[in-house]
């Protein structure tokens, strides 16, 4: 099996990110390869698209913050656009962009959740469910 696992790098208040600290627990692993990209509204949707092209992945899995989330959130579905609240870490903001001008309106997971979903109730890890992620 060949997993890619990603996270960010930080940016604003979040200077150690947790997507950061989950890829290096597993970087070991020699059936996961892990990438923390910068959080750039310019670079990482090219690199992510690069990354995903380079191999055949059996499980991709990018990992985010939510702040203020107080748990783990399993994401459904994830808008193809980009609302930009505020400007990355490298103070670009984008304008409301299409992440892939050519995708669909939104990407819906090919994920067995109520597999994970059981798999945490039985461990007692606390979680929520999103059936949105938002814009980027």
């Amino acid at each position: 099996m060949k997993i890619l696992l990603t996270g960010f790098g930080p940016f604003g208040k979040v200077i150690d990110n947790p997507t950061s600290r989950i890829c290096k627990l597993f970087a070991s692993e020699s059936h996961i390869i892990t990438r923390i990209f910068p959080v750039s509204y310019r670079d990482v949707t090219l690199q992510v698209d690069q990354i995903i092209t380079e191999a055949q992945w059996d499980l991709i899995v990018l990992l985010g913050v939510k702040a203020g989330s107080r748990s783990l959130t399993l994401e459904t579905a994830a808008e193809n656009f980009i609302l930009a609240g505020r400007p990355d870490a490298s103070g670009y903001q984008p304008v409301n962009n299409h992440i892939n001008i050519n995708g669909p309106r939104q990407y819906k997971t090919t994920v067995n959740v109520p597999a994970i979903v059981e798999h945490l109730t039985c461990r007692n890890i606390e979680f929520d469910i999103s059936t949105d992620a938002g814009g980027y």
